[in-house]
């Protein structure tokens, strides 16, 4: 199994707007693309300054399982170029995004320990 995450830092006066869209849109086209269970954290660290306009940051990590992959290489070539794009549009300047694919070693939760 896959880990396919995704860490965003975020202008803080965008963040409900980065949140939103998460949840009603970046999340659905994930999940019909074949990642499943999503799963938004807030990351626990102490906030920064944006660079280019001195905004205070906040971060967070999406985080999705992937059977394969194929179903990997189909969200990173068709379905996050567009969804990148819409966040662009939305957030602006606001964003920066950083993804990573994980080989999951251990599944505590799929091996019931």
């Amino acid at each position: 199994m896959i880990l396919y995450n995704t860490t965003f830092c975020i202008d803080e006066p965008l963040e409900k707007e980065f949140i939103d869209f998460t949840k009603d849109i970046y999340i659905p086209a994930a999940n019909a693309c074949g990642l499943y269970k999503g799963l938004l954290s807030k990351i626990r660290a102490p906030k920064e300054m944006n660079g280019l306009n001195g905004r205070s940051t906040v971060n967070y990590a999406l985080q999705f399982r992937s059977p394969s992959d194929s179903v990997c290489v189909e969200f990173t070539d068709e379905v996050l170029p567009r969804l990148f794009e819409a966040m662009g549009k939305n957030l602006q300047q606001g964003i920066n995004i950083y993804c990573t694919l994980l080989d999951v070693v251990h599944d505590s939760d799929k091996n019931g320990e």
